[in-house]
């Protein structure tokens, strides 16, 4: 996995789980198993909607790139890419590697 991609990930869950109410239950560290959104979550819709966010401006920033990650084509697979960090930092490198190619 791409460090850069693996850190930008773990920076914006940092902060989307700073920003969510207290009655959220937060991971006591944030590693490449995390679970991020699905059976036994950290995040709920809004949550995931700021993280999305968020990853989409860091990319923005830190690649020059723009990609989208809520999309069908995510929210179609049989695994989501939303399930942990492991899972996302690889949906992610795969969208970069896209628009790198084509």
């Amino acid at each position: 996995m791409n460090n850069d991609v693996l850190l930008l990930v773990y920076d914006a869950l940092k902060e989307v789980f700073d920003l969510q109410d207290t009655h959220f239950k937060k991971p006591d560290r944030i590693d490449e198993e995390t679970r991020i959104y699905g059976s036994n979550e950290y995040l709920d819709s809004l949550g995931l909607v700021t993280l999305v966010i968020s990853i989409e401006g860091r990319i923005r920033e830190k690649f020059n790139v723009s990609i989208a990650l809520a999309t069908e084509k995510a929210f179609s697979q049989t695994k989501s890419p939303f399930r942990n960090v492991k899972s996302l930092t690889l949906y992610i490198e795969q969208l970069l590697q896209e628009k790198m190619d084509g």
